[in-house]
């Protein structure tokens, strides 16, 4: 009995132990399925819209392993190797010691009121989330996390989570983690501290950057210290940073009441080298400027009202800039960029043949517009500028002060597209007076004043298309007081392209002399250029006249930045007595040269290079001119004149003229002469010549310096006169002779015109004068003793010795002198007799005996005793 009792316990306890092994291995074998239906309705009831859990082992003594946990519906939130602690007290709780994740890989979205979104669960940012946080857990450890988050109007965020830590008490949670973030912008690192409610709501989050990175996508790498939090409780999101790299600095300090979509702050930023921003800038600057960040609309702006910013020493393309700064507004966003304020700029501009020194611009009303499709930019009133001294090709001038630089109307300065890369600018420059000073290349300067002319700039072109600009000019002034000249009414039209100039048109109504008595009439130019044969050549047209169109020339040529040259040609001037005159061409000369006829031509050629020298010639033509000055009369004057320079005036050696008839007193006729202008100073004159009564006048070679006014001695040697025509030219009616004459005849050359002093012409040989006068002069028609015997001895008196001597004015009155010795074989029977009479005057002296002076006495005595013996009706 005994023995069966124990049977039947023993096959009990043998069933009920193996019921127990099968119970323990089906529980064993159920739990995993158990856990993962579990911790899927714990995940449901967190607030994730749908969950998968894959590969779920138990470990006894570890906890249970999960492969893969996969949330949301698109698997928005994959979660692998997870692994959950726990001892029998956590499974009674319902609760795990800690949950530690190898690698998440989630996407997770960020709202307009800055809550978290991830596979279904919604994280607020503020107050309460919309689910309880039931993770039913006291820490969490996740090794690698990989989250695209993106975040609404800034685009998306890569962030790397790596070592974050949850620690959860009945107090809410702890977490922290090193955090990786990429965003178009930059790429950080740093450290994330975070408090979470017991419901899950958000407390407060910091990300600390003291010890941060930062690498631009353009290659600037720098380093972030500072923080950024987010403080719950009180609604505010707080920020203060600081950026620096090697070349550049910057400061921001922001604050944000979380629900508001708006931050302010301030920024503050400084670089030493510009290139980061452009390959084509360099220097440094600075900014700085409270702001208001606001992203209640789809993309974010930024508002700065009191912006102000410096740059320092910019540098592209052959220009520098010292200083440039802005004070005003700005309104960003990435739609684009707006500026409202006003502009300051210094620069110096070296580009070739062109160098601007102290340029400066003051734009107090500018206003900016720019985005990604085109660049405007407006002016409200006169920018003003001013350019302390400039060079084009060596020629200096300077300073241009006030200069005022404005929109037309309501239109934009300036617009530029990006998409085509082309713009328009439209500018005017009102006329405004200006004083400056101008150089040429050897360092000597001029001062000009006046009005600069009415500008109106328009230019259009591209990058593709290249650039055409119209530049309009109306009425402008030019005075020098050195030159003593004034240009007035300059207006006119200049076109230029990328390629250089396409057209110009200029005129100036008038060109005149300031001087009193000026050297020349007023003339008006004209000008016309279109481009040249070559590349930076224009050719050109250009015509002076006086206002009267007696006087035409006509210029034409090429000319660039390295020289040119031009053809001159003065249409012939035909002068005519009271119809067109010198006067009316060169008034200074009006009252020198009167009646002045005949033509005169001109042409010429002029040339200059790159170093400013000016190379010139010509031709002038004199075709039968004729006119009077300081008493003289020319007829027929005639000459061709090769010029080897216009300027100093200088001709070729042995230059010819001709003259029918110079009345100089006396008629000189038929002459000429051969002379040189050189360097505008020294005339050589050789062969001057002239016929007189029926001989030949003429000098020896001179030289007159034209740069020493004075009077100048001029000897006229005279070979054989004839006396009957020197008797006609003295005026004594009747008083004719025989023989030759020769002698010199000084002329003076003085400002008040020709004299002649000293003059003696005599005879060569034995001659004859006669004297029978249709009318006795009334100084010969007394019945003196004396007047008859003069009367006698000169009907036929036969000269051995004649002499006459000339003086006087040729403008005024002149004075004949004649002294002869001889006899009248009719007279006292040939007694020798001593001659001595002004022509032109009363008798100067008595018949004289020719023994000698004081002897007249026995010659009346020797004439009374003939007197006597004659018969009564002889001739007296």
């Amino acid at each position: 009995m005994a023995q069966s009792a124990r049977k039947r316990v023993y096959r009990a306890a043998l069933w009920a132990g193996g019921c127990l092994i099968l119970f323990l291995v089906a529980g064993f074998l159920a739990s995993s399925f158990l856990l993962r239906m579990g911790l899927t309705q714990a995940l449901l009831r967190a607030g994730f819209e749908q969950v998968d859990i894959q590969r779920v082992q138990i470990q006894w003594g570890e906890g249970v392993r999960i492969g893969r946990i996969a949330l949301g519906r698109a698997d928005e939130a994959l979660l692998f190797d997870s692994t959950a602690r726990f001892d029998l007290s956590d499974i009674v709780e319902g609760r795990v010691q800690s949950l530690d994740i190898r690698r998440i890989q989630a996407d997770v979205a960020a709202d307009a009121e800055g809550s978290l979104n991830v596979a279904g669960y919604h994280l607020a940012m503020q107050g309460q989330s919309d689910q309880p946080f039931l993770l039913p857990l006291d820490r969490l450890t996740i090794g690698t996390a990989h989250i695209a988050l993106s975040l609404t109007g800034t685009g998306p965020v890569e962030v790397t989570v790596d070592d974050a830590a949850l620690e959860q008490t009945a107090k809410g949670a702890h977490l922290t983690a090193a955090i990786h973030a990429q965003h178009d912008l930059a790429v950080i690192e740093g450290g994330l501290l975070a408090d979470l409610s017991p419901t899950g709501a958000l407390q407060t989050l910091r990300f600390d950057l003291a010890q941060g990175a930062m690498q631009a996508q353009d290659g600037v790498e720098g380093r972030v210290k500072g923080w950024a939090m987010l403080d719950v409780p009180h609604s505010r999101i707080e920020a203060d940073l600081r950026f620096d790299a090697p070349s550049a600095h910057a400061t921001l300090r922001m604050s944000n009441k979380v629900g508001e979509q708006q931050a302010t702050g301030r920024l503050e930023a400084s670089s030493t080298d510009l290139a980061l921003l452009s390959p084509m800038l360099a220097g440094g600057g600075e900014m700085a400027g409270e702001f208001v960040l606001d992203w209640a609309e789809e993309s974010p702006i930024v508002r700065m009202d009191a912006l102000s910013a410096r740059l320092r020493d910019l540098g592209f393309e052959g220009m520098h800039i010292p200083t440039l700064s802005y004070k005003g507004r700005m309104v960003g966003s990435q739609q684009g960029l707006r500026l409202d304020g006003a502009l300051m700029l210094d620069a110096k501009a070296v580009l070739p043949d062109l160098r601007l020194d102290g340029l400066h611009l003051d734009a107090p009303a500018i206003a900016i517009e720019a985005n990604r499709a085109s660049l405007r930019l407006w002016h409200e009133g006169c920018m003003l500028g001013r350019i302390t001294y400039m060079d084009i090709s060596g020629y200096g001038a300077g300073p241009l002060q006030d200069m005022c630089f404005k929109t037309q109307g309501s239109d934009p300065l300036l617009v530029w597209n990006m998409d085509d890369q082309s713009g328009r600018l439209d500018m005017i420059v009102p006329g405004h007076a200006f004083a400056l000073d101008i150089k040429n290349k050897a360092g000597e300067s001029q001062a000009l004043e006046g009005a600069l002319p009415q500008i109106i700039v328009a230019a259009n072109g591209g990058v593709e298309n290249g650039l055409t600009a119209s530049i309009d000019l109306f009425d402008g002034q030019v005075i020098s007081d050195d030159l003593a000249l004034v240009a007035s009414g300059l207006s006119g039209q200049i076109v230029v392209t990328d390629k250089g100039l396409h057209r110009a048109a200029l005129a100036l109504e008038k060109l005149a002399s300031l001087d009193p008595m000026p050297v020349w009439a007023p003339v008006s130019l004209d000008l016309k250029a279109t481009p040249g044969k070559q590349d930076g050549v224009f050719a050109f047209e250009g015509w002076a006249s006086d206002l009267l169109g007696i006087f035409v020339l006509e210029a034409s040529g090429e000319a660039g930045l390295v020289g040119g040259a031009a053809h001159l040609t003065l249409y012939p001037v035909q002068f005519l007595p009271d119809v067109a005159q010198i006067g009316d061409i060169a008034p200074a000369y009006g009252d020198v040269f009167t009646n002045v006829s005949g033509l005169l031509g001109f042409t010429g050629d002029l040339s200059w290079g790159e170093d400013g020298d000016i190379r010139s010639s010509g031709h002038v033509s004199l075709t039968d001119v004729a006119f009077e000055t300081s008493g003289m009369a020319v007829s027929g004057l005639n000459s061709e004149i090769a010029l080897r320079s216009l300027w100093p005036l200088d001709t070729a050696p042995d230059q010819r003229l001709t003259i029918d008839q110079l009345m100089a007193g006396v008629p000189l006729q038929k002459g000429g002469a051969a002379f040189q202008l050189t360097d505008n100073t020294q005339l050589s004159i050789s062969d001057l010549h002239f016929s007189l009564a029926g001989g030949r006048l003429y000098t020896d070679s001179f030289i007159m310096d034209l740069s020493r006014p004075g009077d100048l001695v001029v000897v006229l040697n005279a070979e054989g006169v004839r006396v009957t025509e020197v008797m006609m030219m003295g005026g004594v009616d009747g008083l004719t002779g025989d023989g030759l004459l020769n002698g010199r005849v000084p002329v003076t050359l003085a400002a008040g015109g020709l004299k002649v002093e000293d003059a003696r012409l005599e005879a060569t040989d034995n001659g004859v004068l006669r004297y029978n006068p249709g009318d006795v002069p009334g100084f010969l028609q007394g019945e003196d003793m004396r007047s008859q015997m003069l009367r006698q001895a000169l009907q036929n008196f036969h000269y051995n010795v004649l002499s006459l001597s000339f003086a006087g004015d040729f403008a005024g009155s002149q004075s004949m002198q004649l002294a002869a010795r001889g006899a009248n074989p009719d007279f006292l029977n040939g007694h020798p007799i001593e001659l001595n009479f002004n022509l032109q005057g009363a008798l100067v002296g008595a018949v004289e005996s020719a023994m000698g002076a004081g002897r007249s006495q026995s010659l009346e005595s020797l004439f009374k005793r003939t007197q006597k013996d004659k018969p009564a009706d002889s001739p007296q």
